[in-house]
């Protein structure tokens, strides 16, 4: 398995992708909605974890973990 996250200037966008490049799962935030660098990590952080666990991944199925950010 594998996560995305895309940062972008509007909104987070964050996707579980199997190894077949079939999704299971996603998220989205509003980026307005995170004042400082922190705030939003941790939220992309808790996003992670929430979608890991409501698909029955752990973190140890995760083989990459790409971010993309302006």
């Amino acid at each position: 398995m594998r996560i995305g996250v895309d940062i972008g200037g509007t909104k987070i966008i964050g996707a579980l992708i199997a190894e077949n490049g079939e999704k299971h799962g996603c998220f989205q935030l509003q980026s307005k909605d995170f004042p400082t660098p922190q705030k939003l990590a941790k939220a992309v952080g808790q996003q992670v974890q929430s979608l890991l666990s409501k698909r029955g991944v752990l973190m140890d199925e995760i083989t990459h973990f790409g971010v993309g950010i302006p």
